[in-house]
């Protein structure tokens, strides 16, 4: 039987160079890629993301959500203009690239970004986050079974709904997160 009550994100990242997630100023942001966790996340979801394989798999960011933008609010506010993946303006409605974006230089991701007219422009924001990067480790499959097969089971995508066994496992994990670092990153 599934487990019931806080959302909890995980997923693998293909690349971990800045954009997505981004942290900046003490924030961190997703606002462009993973857009069905974008859509479905909200205020007080947790978010769990792990390299792929040729990352190690290791943990490379925890999150809990503070704040979600929709509509395009995040490509039309001052405040976040100068964050990194704020990657579009919006010109009469529509999404236009930035010339001084730094992600997404290379084909248009416009439809699956934010949508034409804004429709899909979801962004997550968190204060209250860990981000390991390159510092991350996979150590965490030493002690946490379901998490170590959830992670390499994983393809493309995300999972949401877990076994109580793999919440409980990351609950542990994300207390780690918040505490003592040695099972997650380099001591």
């Amino acid at each position: 039987m599934k487990d019931v009550g806080q959302d909890i994100y995980v997923y693998k990242l293909i690349t971990d160079n800045g954009g997505a997630p981004c942290v900046f100023r003490r924030r961190l942001s997703l606002a462009i890629c993973k857009p069905k966790i974008r859509s479905s996340a909200t205020p007080g979801s947790l978010i769990f993301g792990f390299g792929a394989k040729h990352h190690g798999e290791r943990l490379i960011y925890i999150a809990k959500l503070s704040e979600k933008l929709s509509e395009g609010a995040y490509y039309r506010e001052d405040k976040y203009a100068s964050r990194p993946d704020c990657t579009y303006k919006d010109v009469n409605g529509k999404p236009l690239r930035k010339s001084s974006a730094r992600y997404h230089a290379v084909s248009d991701e416009r439809r699956r970004d934010v949508g034409f007219r804004f429709e899909q422009a979801n962004v997550l924001l968190s204060d209250d986050f860990r981000y390991f990067g390159k510092l991350g480790r996979p150590k965490y499959k030493t002690k946490y079974p379901a998490i170590k097969r959830c992670i390499e089971a994983l393809k493309r995508g995300h999972c949401r709904n877990h076994l109580a066994a793999l919440r409980d496992e990351l609950r542990q994990l994300l207390a780690l997160g918040f505490g003592q670092l040695g099972i997650l990153s380099k001591s």
